[in-house]
């Protein structure tokens, strides 16, 4: 049996952030991998989500919505920052 994500696990894994356009904005492909314990809201709620389950090895494509990510940003205000969104 595969080893799952789960809460309490130390989890590394490869990224690559990418804008609605396709625009790479972060990757660490290449790089040394990113690790975090799943279930301790070390990384966004969407993606932690995402892993939830998932197998060593396996990849996934994952959307994040505002409301699971960094909060909506309102760009009728002008003020260029981010509005949060539920906890």
């Amino acid at each position: 049996m595969s080893d799952t994500v789960s809460n309490g696990k130390v989890i590394s894994l490869e990224y690559t952030v990418k804008l609605e356009d396709n625009q790479v904005v972060e990757t660490n492909v290449g790089n040394a991998p990113f690790t975090y314990t799943q279930g301790t809201k070390q990384i966004l709620r969407g993606l932690e989500k995402a892993m939830e389950g998932m197998t060593v090895g396996e990849a996934k494509h994952v959307v994040v919505p505002p409301e699971d990510g960094f909060g909506s940003k309102d760009l009728t205000a002008g003020s260029g920052g981010s509005e949060e969104q539920g906890s």
